[in-house]
C-alpha cells in the first residue's frame, strides 16, 4: 500500500518536468515575413519615350540588331517576348551600339544613363545581343568560306568602311547562317545569344547547344577546383545550442529518466 502512495508522487515529479521544460525559453520566434515588398524604381525615360526614340532610330539604322528585332519580332509577337520587345531596353542597347553613336534619336538616354547611371532604363538589356559590325564581320566571314549557303543571299558584297553592312539585316543573316550550321567557328556570339533569349525567329524551335568551351561559363558552373566540399559548409538546422540551453535539456532528461525509473520499481515490488 505504500509502494502504491508513492505512484502519485512519482508522477507529479515526472510532471513538473514536462511543465519547466515547456515554459522554458525556446529563442526568440521567427522573424515575419515583410507585409510587402519594396516598390520597384520609376525612371525617368517613359515606354512611350522610348518608343518614339526607337522608331526614329530604326528609320535611319535598320540594320541594327535592335531594329531587327523591332521588325521582324516585336510587330507581332511582342506578348511572346516582352522582355526583347520592351522599347526601353531596345533603345538602351540600340543607343550602347557603335554603329549608332551618332544618332540624334539616342540623346535623351544618354544624357539621362550619363547624369543618372542609376536609373532603371540605364540597366534594360537584350542579354548577349551582338552588335552590327560583329554580325556583319561573322556574316562576311561565314559566306566568304562557304558562298553557297542560302542565308549569303540576305547580305552581299562587303560590309562598308565601319565594318557594317547598311543596305540589309546582318544580324537576320548571321542567324540563319549559323541555324544551319550553328557549329560554325563564326557562330558562338548568336550561340550566346540563343541560349539567352530563344526568339524562334532566330533561334528556330530550341536554343543550341553551347560549345564545350562555352558551357560552364554560360551555365555559371563552377570549376572543379572551386567548388566546396560539402562538409565545409553547415546546415542552419545544425547550429550548436547555447550552454544554457543545454544544461535545461539535460536536467529534464535526468528528472524525466528519474521519474520513469522510480515508477518501474515500485510497480515492480
Amino acid at each position: 500500500m505504500v509502494k502504491l502512495g508513492l505512484i502519485p508522487i512519482v508522477l507529479s515529479l515526472w510532471i513538473a518536468a514536462v511543465s519547466a521544460h515547456e515554459g522554458e525559453d525556446h529563442g526568440p520566434a521567427p522573424a515575419p515575413a515583410p507585409s510587402s515588398s519594396p516598390a520597384a524604381a520609376t525612371s525617368a525615360y517613359s515606354s512611350t519615350k522610348a518608343a518614339t526614340d526607337l522608331k526614329t532610330l530604326c528609320s535611319s539604322l535598320s540594320y541594327l540588331p535592335v531594329c531587327s528585332i523591332n521588325s521582324m519580332v516585336c510587330a507581332s509577337m511582342s506578348s511572346r517576348y516582352p522582355a526583347q520587345c520592351n522599347p526601353v531596353a531596345l533603345v538602351h542597347v540600340g543607343c550602347s551600339d557603335p554603329a549608332a553613336k551618332s544618332s540624334a534619336a539616342c540623346s535623351t538616354i544618354t544624357a539621362l544613363c550619363t547624369s543618372t547611371p542609376s536609373d532603371p532604363a540605364c540597366s534594360a538589356n537584350v542579354t548577349a545581343l551582338p552588335s552590327a559590325q560583329v554580325a556583319s564581320a561573322e556574316t562576311y566571314s561565314i559566306c566568304t568560306e562557304m558562298p553557297k549557303m542560302t542565308a549569303c543571299n540576305i547580305c552581299t558584297g562587303q560590309p562598308s568602311a565601319s565594318g557594317v553592312y547598311q543596305n540589309c539585316d546582318p544580324f537576320n543573316a548571321f542567324s540563319q547562317l549559323c541555324l544551319d550550321m550553328p557549329m560554325m567557328t563564326q557562330c558562338p556570339a548568336w550561340t550566346d545569344f540563343c541560349m539567352a533569349n530563344n526568339i524562334t525567329t532566330y533561334c528556330g524551335g530550341s536554343a543550341p547547344m553551347p560549345s564545350m568551351t562555352g558551357m560552364q561559363s554560360m551555365s555559371g558552373m563552377p570549376s572543379m577546383t572551386g567548388m566546396s566540399s560539402p562538409s565545409s559548409t553547415s546546415s542552419p538546422s545544425a547550429t550548436p545550442k547555447s550552454g544554457a540551453m543545454a544544461t535545461k535539456d539535460l536536467s529534464l532528461g535526468v528528472l524525466s529518466a528519474l521519474a520513469i525509473t522510480s515508477l518501474y520499481m515500485i510497480l515492480a515490488h
